[in-house]
């Protein structure tokens, strides 16, 4: 009798309603919802206790394609509730049930479905392919930059000998016409001894071979000078590997907290470290040093927040936070992966609670600058991205969004740079948003 009640419940349940597991409902797959899951009796019914039933998950792909995934389903099994996960693999259009997947349930009870993992086997096994040629082509790409680089210092160091051998010739050269110059002037010091006619012919030239031997030892030494700019011009064209920085920002911050607006002067302390990987070299002589290349950044800070005005409050903020970058540079555009973390203690005063929140973001970004000299540095960089507050990484234009704007210059040992960035939220931080500058030192290699 109750096995004929569920037969009859199944054939007038509603696809919709994810509580009754004897129709077909749609979890969501991450992808476009196309997998249809429903559960349908075993026979014989392995449960043996009654009025657990022994249930069989049948599936129903609607994608175009070979999937496969994970099935996690919430049930009330014969010793409590449990949550059993099984895997399917369905051809396109294909209905299947997966009988090795049989699990005890009670009637009474409703079911819950979640869809994990779903993945397409033949589209990634295309990715796969895509990457392994990708990663092909930039290792034959590094190789050749490492022969290019071999055969540059190699010819570098030609020069140097040659420039060396150069110097030395003309050093003999001088020295040559230097004892030519002196042996005449003796030759006419012993003339003017021999007559006093000859006086006035000796001192003349002597004279000239004085101005001789200073005119071609200038000649000498501008020559030598000449030839030895392109060897000096080698050796100031380093690439930037990276840097260490170490800087202050202030400015002001602003978080709109669940128990009102704070707005406060900031300062603090950051530390940043930068890393760079180049591929090959895109500028020619007497151009500004520019490449292609990667960069890896990884930084981080504390602040805190001050009132500066004359009727002071007791609340304060204090912050912490970190931050990465991987970008792609091809001579000046760069663009890139971020990904932001900021943490938030607030004491509201007045004996209250301190009120800790953290939120992160992630996104692309878009980068203009000169970066590739280990002297001179200027970027400029926009990045957006999704916000993620407890619940997972959202993007709502209105409610979750993060955007900021830099830009950065640097100058040999000096670091300098603006940061304005703004959070928006649908979480216990309704909106937050800073403008800083930032000063401080670096240590380029």
């Amino acid at each position: 009798m109750l096995l004929a009640v569920l037969i009859a419940t199944t054939a007038t349940a509603r696809a919709e309603d994810p509580n009754r597991w004897q129709g077909w409902v749609t979890p969501t797959d991450g992808q476009s919802n196309a997998v249809d899951v429903s559960m349908v009796t075993a026979s014989p019914n392995t449960c043996g206790k009654k009025p657990w039933l022994s249930l069989q998950p049948r599936y129903r792909n609607r994608y175009q394609e070979h999937v496969a995934g994970h099935l996690k389903i919430d049930t009330q099994g014969i010793d409590g509730p449990q949550s059993i996960t099984t895997e399917f693999d369905l051809q396109p259009g294909e209905t299947k049930i997966v009988t090795a997947a049989a699990f005890c349930h009670d009637p009474r009870k409703s079911l819950a479905f979640v869809i994990a993992d779903l993945h397409f086997p033949e589209r990634d096994a295309e990715q796969a392919r895509i990457a392994a040629a990708k990663a092909a082509a930039e290792k034959a790409a590094a190789e050749k930059a490492a022969a290019d680089k071999a055969a540059k210092e190699k010819a570098a160091a030609e020069e140097a000998t040659a420039e060396t051998a150069r110097r030395e010739k003309a050093k003999q050269e001088a020295e040559r016409l230097a004892k030519e110059g002196e042996a005449k002037r003796q030759s006419a010091a012993h003339e003017l001894k021999a007559g006093q006619q000859d006086v006035e012919a000796a001192k003349s030239e002597e004279a000239e071979a004085a101005r001789f031997r200073e005119k071609r030892q200038a000649e000498a030494e501008l020559v030598a000078q000449k030839q030895k700019a392109p060897v000096d011009e080698l050796v100031a064209d380093h690439f930037r590997r990276g840097e260490v920085v170490l800087g202050v920002p202030v400015g002001f911050q602003s978080t709109k907290y669940g128990s009102g607006d704070e707005g406060r002067f900031s300062y603090g302390l950051h530390g940043e470290l930068r890393l760079y990987s180049w591929l090959s070299k895109l500028s020619g002589p007497g151009e500004p040093l520019s490449g292609s290349g990667l960069e890896l950044t990884i930084g981080g800070g504390i602040a805190t927040t001050l009132d500066l005005g004359t009727k002071t409050s007791s609340s304060k903020s204090n912050l912490a936070g970190g931050h990465f970058h991987a970008r792609y540079w091809r001579g000046a555009v760069g663009i890139g992966l971020f990904g932001d973390w900021n943490h938030y203690s607030h004491s509201p005063g007045m004996g209250a609670a301190t009120e800790t929140f953290d939120l992160f973001a992630l996104g692309p970004e878009l980068v203009f600058g000169l970066v590739a000299s280990r002297s001179v540095a200027i970027e400029a960089a926009l990045r957006g991205g999704a916000v993620a507050s407890g619940n997972g990484l959202t993007l709502d234009t209105q409610n979750d969004v993060f955007v900021a704007a830099q830009i950065v210059a640097e100058l040999n040992k000096l670091y300098g740079g603006a940061i304005a960035t703004r959070y928006a939220t649908s979480g216990g931080i309704d909106s937050s948003w800073n403008a800083l500058a930032v000063f401080g030192v670096r240590l380029a290699f």
